[in-house]
């Protein structure tokens, strides 16, 4: 479903490991990015499949993937939910965990095609006309969970930006123009059905536009919003913008910065949600997965997991979301992103989001800078300040901070580490990323 098979950007991956400081509120400087903070701001995809793990770490928010060909399978009189059992919802509901929703996968009785991924017919019919079949169908589902289960937020479609012509695990085979109104209606349903709805554009990949030499595909999409009058009135038609990156740390925030300001740039900022970020372990004990020469160990995995969160916060991101939570396959059957193992097992990448979850969340301001090799993430929080650092090049560094009291030294997965003091500061030597440092280096 959500497979990668990026082999040109593994072959780029590598050793990944970075360190927390937490240091009183003095030390503060200056942050150049203010934060709303969420009562759910990082998420685990799928923790459905293990609601108790998930309460365990406080996650936040999860998202649901809602099929219309499985809610609707023959025609617009039927409605099942079978597919989406009210124990997931229940199970979230309990532990405070908000549930965000996916839409995607028409039926072929409402493309009129056999092809997966086909847009919905009636697309440019008036949102009341019934065979505007896509309208009706938002029109439901919105009403209706929103109404039992208190969700709001909705992705419309996945990652339009795989085409059918990059291979086989595309999403979405209609054009721009298709899913420019397949937003539209969306949006406009949704925002009738539900005062309270958020529509997110979905997310995108961003690599398969730039390894394929094309426009990006948001840049695209806005050029035809653009020329719609009534987009101008509406935002141009979504709320959230929403971001998928994977194993690289740089990228996260390049990617995701430039993202955002093409959105910027035509006049409609819009909030980011990075809702998809991992980087997938490619050795795990006995296991291997072919990795082109780039192995990611586990403790890589937990490491990017630190890494991405705080580069997520310092370009301001509503949202954070790992994908994914739990392996319901065993490996040899799908990519083993899961931060649990299809055994139960935990890998490190969950300790490394409970400490994300702990150490991060009360973030209200962020700020990133980067200088001779040395990335830092500042997080400044009520009392006082978490700094994420860690090493860009091939060599080792050695840097001092400050002294101050009462500062606290932390390894991805939480664990306490000793601080070396040399007179009234602190010396670090974060040892080098491993060539080709697309993955930066532990402390």
């Amino acid at each position: 479903m959500f497979h990668r098979n990026y082999a040109a950007l593994r072959a780029l991956l590598s050793f990944a490991l970075l360190l927390l400081i937490l240091l009183p509120p003095h030390t503060a400087t200056a942050a150049a990015e203010s934060l709303v903070i969420p009562a759910s701001r990082f998420g685990a995809i799928e923790s459905y499949y293990r609601p108790a793990e998930a309460a365990a770490l406080a996650v936040g928010w999860d998202r649901v993937i809602f099929e219309w060909r499985y809610l609707q399978p023959n025609g617009p009189a039927d409605w099942d939910t079978s597919h989406i059992p009210d124990q997931w919802l229940q199970d979230a509901a309990n532990a405070h965990r908000e549930i965000v929703g996916l839409i995607k996968n028409a039926p072929y009785w409402a493309t009129g095609s056999d092809l997966l991924g086909a847009p919905p017919l009636g697309l440019e019919k008036p949102i009341n006309d019934p065979t505007n079949y896509f309208s009706a169908f938002m029109t439901r589902i919105v009403t209706y969970y929103s109404t039992r289960w208190n969700i709001h937020h909705w992705f419309i479609y996945n990652e339009p930006d795989i085409r059918p012509e990059d291979g086989s695990q595309y999403e979405f085979s209609g054009s721009e123009m298709d899913y420019y109104h397949i937003v539209k209606v969306a949006y406009k349903t949704a925002h009738a059905a539900d005062s309270k709805v958020v529509v997110h554009l979905a997310g995108m990949t961003w690599w398969h536009d730039v390894v394929n030499n094309r426009p990006l595909y948001l840049t695209r999409f806005l050029h035809i919003a653009l020329k719609d009058p009534e987009a101008l009135k509406n935002g141009l038609f979504f709320d959230v913008l929403s971001i998928h990156v994977y194993g690289w740390t740089r990228i996260v925030w390049d990617m995701s910065f430039q993202l955002k300001s093409i959105t910027a740039s035509v006049g409609f900022p819009k909030p980011i949600w990075i809702d998809e970020v991992n980087a997938r372990p490619t050795v795990d004990g006995d296991w291997h997965m072919g990795d082109n020469g780039s192995p990611v160990s586990l403790d890589e995995q937990a490491s990017f997991i630190i890494q991405a969160s705080a580069l997520g916060l310092g370009l301001g991101a509503e949202r954070i979301g790992i994908y994914r939570f739990y392996d319901d396959q065993p490996p040899e059957k799908v990519e083993p992103w899961g931060l649990i193992r299809h055994d139960g097992t935990h890998r490190p990448g969950y300790d490394a989001l409970r400490t994300v979850i702990r150490e991060f969340s009360a973030t209200t301001s962020a700020r990133r800078t980067s200088q001779q090799g040395v990335s830092v993430v500042k997080l400044i929080q009520p009392g006082r300040v978490v700094t994420v650092l860690w090493n860009e090049t091939d060599q080792p560094i050695t840097i001092h901070t400050p002294f101050v009291e009462g500062a606290q030294l932390l390894s991805p997965v939480g664990a306490a580490l000793d601080l070396m003091q040399s007179g009234r500061a602190y010396e670090l030597v974060l040892p080098p990323c491993h060539w080709p440092c697309f993955v930066a280096g532990e402390p």
